[in-house]
């Protein structure tokens, strides 16, 4: 009989207008199998992923692992720290060797806070023959890697994590032919080892075929189960559905993507009128407010200034303000960057994150490696090549500052960037579409962007606008 890692018992989420995005859902995973959930709705896929994690606690039902019920929240944290969630953009540092990702964290090789990189080459190389992976080198940097490459190096890095199960997101639509041909490899292989696997899937072949289990989820809840004597058919078998109409609705019911990511549910002073605003992915959203009047009352509230009615959501999840909205102030000046500090202390300023001090010690080459990852990301090389040979930075221009103060929360990784009426002279277009281009590698990074303005130019650079 297998032994039972994980088990949602009748579990249901509500999002703040009580509206179901999990309901009456079951879900048990097993000790060293793969169990395929197949479903086309986001959302509820999305909150599935953030209950296994431990990151949300349902409102109604159980959560049960290693059969004993997780309650307080060290149990969730514990849940968190066996479980990884390897989604479709990797989540590697990217200047680093393949080595150092995989073994940079786990605590077994330091030694008075020192990394014995000899043991962690020597991990990798076995590890790397565990899976048959021979066509990359420990000593490889991850920038040199091919997307797919990346991917299986973010799997083996939960492995060597000793985590007890993995949750997939199905990204082999980006696969060529050979290297789905190994994914579906490694993914037999990780169960012998006793790692479970939850694999989220819209089609029941490629990746779902290698399933012990198939679970259907589709109008927020799990409508089906089919257990290891009914494998994922093949294409030319097609899928069983527990009734005829089923897999119409299935492909059809949910055939508009979401889209939206942020929203205000009638957000306002007491005394000030209510106001709704919703923010799509990848387009930029912008408040133009000419005569000033309504956005001061919005900037107070974003600042915590201001009591405020309504709430933030996200796709249906509430939200608070603090520590998830950074804003930028159109007031730049050279007291935004500190000139008695090099180019990688002014964005690592708001670098909190954990991992960056493994064992409580700062590792210098790791902040930059990060630093250096996320200014390549946001296209802001330049800031390298020009300022990190200096140990202090000089004056400098207000573009520059805006690119700094932009990587700096970056860093912060918020859910929300707000701009209070930047650039807030007519500039030239070609710094207004660097701006803009700017703003759509932040939302690429997964964080949304607001524009507030009283300056009409910049409505040349939103897709949509909101006229107060």
């Amino acid at each position: 009989m297998k032994k039972e890692v994980l088990r949602l018992d009748h579990v249901s989420v509500y999002n703040k207008t009580n509206e179901a995005l999990l309901e009456n859902l079951n879900f048990t995973l097993f000790e060293g199998e793969i169990n395929c959930v197949l479903t086309k709705e986001d959302l509820s896929k999305e909150t599935l992923i953030r209950v296994l994690q431990g990151k949300y606690s349902p409102d109604d039902g159980h959560l049960y692992m290693n059969d004993r019920e997780i309650v307080t929240g060290r149990d969730y944290k514990k849940l968190s720290s066996v479980s990884s969630h390897i989604s479709i953009k990797p989540q590697l540092v990217s200047n680093m060797t393949v080595a150092e990702n995989l073994f940079y964290f786990n605590k077994q090789f330091y030694s008075y806070g020192i990394l014995n990189e000899r043991a962690i080459y020597e991990n990798t190389r076995r590890l790397m023959e565990d899976f048959h992976i021979y066509d990359i080198s420990a000593a490889s940097s991850v920038t040199k890697l091919t997307t797919a490459q990346k991917h299986l190096i973010e799997i083996l890095r939960a492995v060597a994590g000793n985590r007890r199960f993995l949750i997939l997101e199905d990204f082999t639509n980006i696969y060529t032919m050979s290297e789905m041909k190994r994914f579906m490899e490694i993914l037999t292989l990780i169960p012998q080892k006793g790692i479970s696997i939850i694999l989220f899937s819209e089609k029941s072949h490629g990746p779902a075929e290698s399933a012990d289990r198939l679970t259907i989820l589709q109008n927020k809840t799990v409508i089906s189960i089919h257990d290891v004597s009914v494998k994922a058919p093949t294409a030319s078998t097609g899928f069983i559905f527990p009734s005829p109409d089923m897999a119409e609705d299935f492909e059809s019911h949910f055939s508009v993507p979401f889209t939206a990511h942020f929203h205000t549910d009638y957000i306002c002073k007491e005394s000030g009128k209510p106001l709704s605003i919703a923010l799509d992915s990848h387009k930029i959203t912008g408040v133009f407010d000419r005569d000033w009047i309504c956005c001061p009352e919005i900037i107070d509230i974003l600042c915590g200034k201001s009591i405020y009615t309504g709430s933030f959501l996200t796709k249906g999840i509430k939200y608070a303000l603090k520590n998830n909205v950074a804003v930028i102030n159109e007031n730049l000046s050279d007291d935004n960057i500190f000139c008695n500090m090099n180019i990688w202390d002014n964005v690592g300023l708001l670098l909190h994150s954990r991992t960056l001090f493994p064992l409580g010690i700062e590792n210098r080459k790791l902040t930059r490696y990060y630093i250096k990852d996320i200014l390549e990301s946001l296209h802001m090389e330049y800031l390298i090549k020009n300022y990190s040979h200096m140990e202090r930075m000089p004056h400098v221009s207000y573009d520059i500052q805006m690119d700094i103060n932009i990587a700096k929360w970056v860093c912060k990784k918020p859910m929300f960037i707000v701009f209070i009426n930047p650039y807030p002279e007519n500039d030239s277009l070609s710094i207004l579409k660097r701006f803009r281009q700017i703003i759509f590698s932040v939302q690429n990074m997964g964080i949304s962007c607001l524009i507030l303005s009283r300056n009409k130019t910049l409505q040349s650079i939103c897709d949509t606008i909101i006229n107060l």
